[in-house]
Order: structure tokens, then sequence, then C-alpha cells
């Protein structure tokens, strides 16, 4: 076992299966690296007397739980990159004296669940990743704390369904990503708090309708991304409220008719995907409606 009784900054790439606590170079850092080496636990201590660490990465180890505790000190943390490890399950407290903390990163880790109050004190948190994981399920009450939060990818989990208020405190979320889940449908009202919501994507899922009034409330969305779901056909009225819409890919499904003046609202429209479905025609007032439009 190849043990440091120190670390710099910069320990990324070196191999190291352990970090002790007795460490003489823990001071007034604002940044650590221990990416890309084979670290299989931390010591619950081990930041105790990192008070200013601000960004921490420990992306690409072997990571198989943290302890509780393990960031009581670390109250000026705004980054912490965990990714690509072997967590299957956080400490509820994990993250409770982290109330600065922006981006959080989660992605490649083979997590079952996520512990109720997971986020309760993240008031700050702006960016989440968590792609690519076990996660089958999203509880409802997950963002209620995080009203901050723009970013987040859930691409790769095995997510079948949403709850309705899911997004409900996130109102100045601008961009989400549920890319190659098990989705079936989206219940309405899922987006009625997301306002400044411009990007939205469910690429690869198994979608087949889409309520009548999902983007009432998400009149700023500018790019739409239902490519390969098995959507037999969408109701009328769907994009009016989408007025900023600038592209919208609905290629590789099942459909077999638009309604007529589907696009009526979307005259800033400029991308429209529709290929390899079973469209027979293309509804009325495309291209009138959309004088924009570079890509049919």
């Amino acid at each position: 076992m190849i043990c440091k009784k120190w670390f710099a900054p910069h320990t990324g790439a070196h191999a190291i299966t352990e970090v002790r606590t007795t460490n003489s170079y823990i001071g007034p850092k604002r940044r650590r690296y221990f990416w890309d080496n084979k670290l299989d636990h931390l010591h619950a201590g081990l930041f105790n007397a990192t008070t200013e660490l601000e960004s921490l990465y420990l992306k690409n180890n072997q990571l198989v739980d943290l302890p509780d505790g393990l960031f009581k000190a670390t109250t000026e943390l705004q980054t912490l990159d965990l990714r690509g490890n072997q967590l299957v399950h956080l400490p509820v407290g994990l993250l409770s004296a982290t109330t600065k903390l922006q981006k959080l990163d989660l992605d490649d880790n083979p997590l079952v669940n996520l512990p109720a109050g997971l986020f309760n004190a993240t008031t700050k948190l702006e960016y989440l990743y968590l792609s690519r994981t076990q996660l089958d399920y999203l509880p409802a009450w997950l963002f209620d704390a995080t009203p901050r939060i723009k970013v987040i990818y859930f691409w790769g989990n095995k997510f079948d369904h949403l709850h309705a208020g899911l997004f409900n405190a996130t109102t100045e979320l601008e961009s989400l990503y549920f890319r190659s889940n098990k989705l079936v449908d989206l219940p309405d009202g899922l987006f009625k708090s997301t306002t400044k919501l411009q990007i939205l994507e469910f690429y690869d899922n198994k979608l087949v309708h889409l309520p009548v009034g999902l983007f009432n409330a998400a009149t700023k969305i500018r790019k739409l991304v239902f490519y390969w779901n098995k959507l037999v056909h969408l109701p009328a009225g769907l994009f009016d409220a989408t007025t900023e819409l600038r592209s919208l890919n609905l290629a590789h499904n099942q459909l077999v008719h638009l309604p007529d003046g589907l696009f009526k609202a979307t005259t800033k429209l400029q991308h429209l995907f529709l290929h390899s479905n079973n469209l027979r025609y293309l509804p009325s007032g495309v291209p009138q409606d959309t004088p924009h439009l570079i890509n049919l």
C-alpha cells in the first residue's frame, strides 16, 4: 500500500491508495486534486483543517463509501467532483455543512438512491451532474431546497417516471437533460415553475405522448430534443407558448400525423427535425409560420 504522509494541492494520477489524516500539508489551500488515483476510502477527519477549501476533485478513484461528516469543516466548498467512483450510497449528512456549494458532480457512480435531505443545506447549488448511475427514482422533494439550480444532467439512468412537482422549486433552471432513460410519460405541470428553462432534452426514452400544457410556462425555451422516442401523436397547441423556440428534434419517433397550426407560434424556429417517422405530409403552416427555418 502506498501511503502519503502529506498531500499537496495537486496529487492527481499518482496511484495513491490512501491519504492519512496526520497530514502536515493540510493548510489554507483552496483547491485540492486527487483525481485518477486508487483511493477506496477516506478518513472521516481528513478535511477537518481545510476550512478554506473551495474546490475538491476526487474523480476517477475507487471510493465505495464516504464517511458522514467528511465535509463538516469545508464550509467554503463550492465545487465537489466525485464522478467515476464506486459509490452506491451517500450519507444523509454528507453535504450538511457545504452551504456554499455551487457545483456537484456524481456522474458514473453506481448510486441506487439519494437519502432524504441530501440537498437541504445546499441552497446555492447551481450545477448538478447525476448521469450514468443506477438511480431509477427521483423523490418529489429532491430540489425543494435548491432554488438556484441552473443546470441538471440525468443522462443514462433508469427513470421511468417523474413526479409532477419535482421541479416546483427550481425557478432558475435553464438546462435539463434526461437523455437515455426509460421515461414513458411526463406529467402535466412538470415545468410549471421553470419559467427560465431554455434547453430540454429527452433523447432516447420511451415517451409515447406529451400533455398539451407541458410547455405552457416554459416561454423562454430555445431547444427541445425528443429524438428517438415512441411518440405517436402531438396535441394541438403543444408549442403555443414556446415563442422563443429555435431548435426542435422529433426525429426517430412513430409520428403519423401532426395537427395543423402546430408551429404557428414558433416563428423563430430554425431547425426542425422530423425524419424517421411515419409522416406523409407536413401540417399547414409549415413553412409559412416558420420564416427562419434553415433545416427541415
